[in-house]
């Protein structure tokens, strides 16, 4: 009974999207930084401690300026 309290609320506008941006920078963060890393080590043939390193450092502020993005609300 304690537990049912928050989901008995009504939706306000936009709760859908703010209560999923977390997943979604996530699973984002992810697919894109497997991506570039296997792009790094088997096209460029980098060194794989080399290529996380790089990877972490040019994804990281990426995914967070993508999903800021996505997360501000349009303005009138």
């Amino acid at each position: 009974m304690l537990n049912s309290y928050p989901t008995c609320l009504p939706l306000r506008p936009g709760a859908l999207f703010s209560d999923i941006r977390y997943p979604l920078s996530s699973v984002f963060h992810l697919v894109a930084s497997g991506a570039l890393l296997y792009l790094a080590v088997s096209r460029l043939e980098m060194n794989q401690n080399a290529a996380a390193l790089v990877t972490g450092a040019l994804i990281t502020p990426i995914s967070f300026l993508v999903v800021r993005t996505l997360g501000t609300p349009e303005r009138r």
